[in-house]
């Protein structure tokens, strides 16, 4: 199987933009190859030339023993390469089967060989039973299973994939990854993937952080990480409350919050600054994340004016048994809630699981088959126009305007809603576009265009705000500008925020989660409420770390079916670690290095799919 080296290689857009700036890598045989960075920062370039549809400034560029800018056409057989958007390389009106057919026969794959390869990637997929269904009737983690099953048909050397789980659910996601290092681990595959997700990247074998068109550092994520060693600090804080006043780079090298914690980054041995200096920090390794901060400077938040001086009153909403049928199908079944002043709600669940179909219902977008919405006791469906002023909605598909520019798009609707101009000139310099304002929306990166969305949704100062996947695509730095944004606003001005995501560190921002699975409510709580019933059900987890690392995740995927794998942890749902731990080492005795096992914090994704799979045991 081949390396991937690129030396040097540089690359321009006609405005003088500079996408790659004298960029060298090695992505080895075997590995999962990282590139990681915020939107922009040259990652989908680079592939692209890899895969030899964009042509470098300047560079050399081998994939094993083959030149791909001598010979582009001949690397092409050797490459699987799954482009960014949710099955953007499928066909909609064609069948799961007619689109795998379609592929064997442009690739000229014999009979035998493609029913050879077809049954077990259908079966690792979970898609056997769905072959005869459309492309454009699949749920986004379906499609994207399919597009890599349509990527690996003809037995390539090097799978290149480019943001691959953007837009998909969590349980989706896990399986991605899982199938995606079963493929590495069963055919010795290259991989190389781009992705702006840090919790991804930590299931990379190597990692490439890029900034700004140049790679910033590399290597192991274990390697990046312990470079901060003896840096990194915690404190559980709660998310209801002001971020403390730290003076950063200052006082500290970085200082932000994640989820239920504030994590703190300064020098070893200095002290910590005056004014939290008497809170109970705890040492922590460092994750991707704190690295990938290291590296792109900080970005300061500046603060949203009161206009006026007014301090707006959130909306007590309350939706009842709401349910919506579209014929035979039940979209939502009699789901109930209550949505409180001052509070973040965070809908939950996977692609296809109602969540969508309900907002819509509660923002009077979608007349219910059943139930009733009350704001303040008024019924929405009786005072729709009434409710409309009190609402900002920023959906989940982009819905402004791309042949205005970013002006343009904002006087519409400050013109729409009479917001206050003052308030509008905050949002933009806030949230990093003061100087685009004569942009075309269309020509604005994926991210800035979420940024954008989410200005004219705030602008008129709404009582009730909701965001359907607000940061999808949406680069970690961009995130936290988000949801400082939405908790200082939801904080000072009393707002009701209901949100929907797929990024579950981002649910530990919630005040309060409810979660969805096939338009059933199958579970409701704090985030650790929601953790804790995980526990409950399934046990904690014991983390495995063994430098043997591929045989030892074979063995042990043999005797615990629920496994999953990060990055080089391997990660065991158990209620009894002490015992597991034993068995653990037994199994693994034989391996040649040393085999470490230690308790590990359950993850939201992990408590996330929990609560899925026990529903869909209960409807067995």
């Amino acid at each position: 199987m081949p390396d991937i080296k690129a030396e040097n290689v540089s690359k321009s857009y006609a405005d003088d933009e500079i996408a790659l700036d004298s960029v060298s890598l090695i992505a080895g045989t075997g590995l999962i190859t990282g590139l990681v960075g915020p939107d922009g920062a040259g990652k989908t370039t680079l592939m692209k030339i890899i895969a030899g549809v964009l042509w470098p400034d300047e560079g050399d560029l081998q994939v094993g023993d083959i030149d791909v800018l001598q010979k582009p056409e001949k690397i092409k057989a050797n490459i699987g390469f799954m482009p960014q958007g949710l099955g953007a390389a499928l066909y909609d009106r064609l069948s799961i089967r007619e689109n795998m057919e379609f592929v064997r026969d442009l690739r000229g794959l014999d009979e035998s060989s493609y029913q050879e390869q077809i049954r077990p990637l259908l079966k690792l997929t979970r898609l056997e039973k769905f072959t005869e269904r459309r492309a454009g009737q699949l749920s986004g983690g379906m499609r994207q299973k399919l597009a890599l099953i349509l990527s690996v048909l003809h037995y390539p050397d090097v799978l290149l994939l480019d943001e691959p789980t953007t837009g998909i659910d969590p349980l989706s996601r896990q399986e991605f990854w899982s199938l995606i290092a079963r493929l590495r681990e069963d055919r010795d595959l290259t991989v190389l993937v781009c992705t702006a997700n840090l919790e991804e990247a930590e299931r990379c074998s190597e990692v490439s952080l890029f900034h700004e068109g140049k790679i910033r550092k590399r290597g192991s994520p274990a390697q990046l990480k312990q470079e901060l060693s003896g840096q990194v600090y915690r404190i559980e804080y709660p998310t209801g409350k002001a971020l403390p006043r730290v003076k950063v780079e200052q006082e500290a090298l970085d200082f932000y919050r994640d989820g239920h914690y504030l994590r703190l980054r300064k020098l070893k041995d200095s002290k910590f600054p005056d004014t939290i200096s008497d809170y109970d920090w705890q040492a922590v390794d460092a994750t991707v994340e704190d690295v990938m901060r290291s590296v792109v400077s900080r970005t300061e938040l500046p603060p949203l004016p009161a206009v006026n001086g007014d301090k707006s009153i959130g909306a007590e909403i309350n939706f009842k048994q709401l349910t919506k049928q579209f014929g035979s199908f039940t979209a939502v079944n009699e789901v109930s809630g209550q949505l409180n002043p001052g509070e973040v709600y965070g809908l939950l669940g996977p692609n296809g699981a109602g969540k969508t179909t309900l907002i819509k219902m509660i923002c009077c977008l979608l007349e219910p088959t059943s139930g009733q919405v009350f704001v303040d006791d008024r019924n929405v469906w009786e005072e729709r126009e009434w409710f409309k002023r009190q609402l900002g909605y920023m959906s989940q598909r982009f819905s402004l305007y791309r042949d205005l520019t970013v002006r343009e798009n904002i006087e519409l609707y400050s013109g729409l809603y009479e917001a206050e101009r003052d308030f509008s000139e905050a949002l933009l310099e806030r949230f990093d576009l003061a100087g685009y304002e004569g942009t075309l929306t269309a020509d604005l990166p994926g991210g800035m265009r979420q940024r954008l969305a989410l200005t004219t949704a705030l602008q008129h100062q709404p009582r009730f705000l909701v965001l359907d996947e607000p940061t999808s695509g949406v680069d970690p730095a961009a995130r936290e500008i988000f949801w400082e944004t939405i908790r200082q606003t939801a904080q000072e001005r009393d707002l009701t925020v209901l949100v929907t995501t797929h990024y579950l560190s981002e649910a530990e921002y919630c005040d309060q989660l409810g979660l969805m699975h096939e338009g059933d409510w199958i579970g409701s709580g704090s985030p650790g409420e929601i953790r804790a019933q995980a526990r409950r059900r399934n046990g904690d987890v014991l983390m495995v770390r063994a430098e043997q690392f591929r045989d030892a995740s074979r063995l042990l995927r043999q005797e615990f079916s629920d496994l999953t794998v990060i990055g080089r942890d391997i990660r065991i749902r158990t209620r009894q670690p002490e015992e597991t731990a034993k068995e653990v080492k037994v199994m693994l005795s034989e391996l040649a290095g040393t085999v470490q096992t230690e308790p590990a914090e359950l993850l939201m994704e992990e408590a996330f799919i929990d609560h899925i799979r026990a529903h869909e045991e209960n409807n067995v």
